[in-house]
């Protein structure tokens, strides 16, 4: 009888010892360590959350971003320390790429003080309570894209633009061309095809036929006087997945023999940057050739060989 008992113990122990690590398999150690940022909306209607956020922004600055995203590549890089130390190194691969959720790295938590009431013999009593109404959820990349436009407000302040003659905007050490139709450009997808140049009054010339033969929506040139440069750089911007608009200026370029040729009369291949990459600083050995003319255009003869449907970025 009592080698019964024994066995049925030892059972109930091996039992609950499967249970352990069957829960322990599946239980994930991971939790991602998002940023929460509580703002008071009490007393306010048609709240612009947009507005909120940025005014947060421009109040408290990029360090506080960047310190939390600080924080979440060392918790990556403790927790792969926790994967390679795991027993169960795939699942807990698995569990550290499903947690990882950098899209919404900052949650922006809109909130109301609500009255509410209590009822105690009869007698109501109000108590107060700071209720969630919206959350926003960004990535830092979002973040620092807000932070790059209260820059440029903060150089439109400093720069007071100057209209010219021929309907440029001076400031900033740029002469800046837009058409109406400038605000279809992304800030997520805008980029630029860039040719270099040396004589001011070509370069002006050359943004304002771009801008009225609507190559593009928006160009500029390097202002060599306020810069104190002897060369400088015109920019043609456009959506990097818009493949009309590269037709279009790639084609203008041609057209304006703005393409440096080889001896052998072949065409340059040149590279078209995006935004997030000048602003991610990526020159020189670390700058992705993410788009080249040679996937446009026959670099012998600058005929347009482009047939796909669509850019993928």
């Amino acid at each position: 009888m009592g080698t019964i008992i024994v066995i049925i113990e030892l059972l109930i122990l091996l039992i609950a010892v499967v249970i352990l690590v069957v829960f322990k398999y599946y239980q994930s150690p991971f939790i991602y360590p998002y940023k929460i940022i509580t703002i008071d909306i009490s007393n306010k209607r048609k709240v612009v959350y947009a507005d909120y956020i940025k005014d947060y922004i421009k109040q408290k600055g990029l360090n506080e971003f960047k310190d939390h995203l600080k924080d979440v590549n060392s918790w990556k890089s403790k927790s792969e320390t926790v994967i390679n130390n795991s027993f169960f190194k795939k699942k807990r691969r698995e569990q550290f790429l499903e947690c990882i959720d950098d899209s919404n790295m900052f949650q922006f938590k809109f909130c109301r003080w609500q009255t509410r009431y209590k009822q105690v013999n009869y007698v109501k009593h109000p108590y107060k309570v700071f209720q969630p109404y919206e959350i926003i959820s960004m990535s830092y990349n979002d973040i620092e894209t807000i932070g790059g436009v209260i820059i440029l407000e903060k150089l439109l302040k400093t720069f007071q633009p100057v209209k010219t003659q021929d309907n440029a905007l001076r400031f900033g050490g740029w002469y800046w061309y837009s058409s109406s139709e400038k605000n279809k450009l992304n800030t997520k997808k805008c980029g630029k095809w860039m040719i270099f140049f040396s004589d001011q009054k070509f370069a002006r010339e050359i943004c304002l036929k771009a801008i009225q033969q609507k190559a593009c929506y928006l160009c500029k040139c390097i202002d060599m006087e306020t810069r104190k440069c002897k060369t400088g750089v015109i920019c043609f911007y456009q959506n990097g997945d818009d493949i009309d608009n590269h037709k279009r200026i790639i084609n203008f370029m041609i057209e304006n023999n703005l393409i440096k040729k080889t001896k052998t009369g072949r065409y340059h291949n040149n590279s078209f940057k995006f935004d997030y990459q000048t602003r991610d600083k990526e020159y020189g050995n670390d700058y992705e050739r993410k788009l080249t003319l040679s996937m446009f255009i026959d670099l012998n003869s600058g005929e347009w060989i482009f047939k796909n449907k669509t850019i993928e970025l």
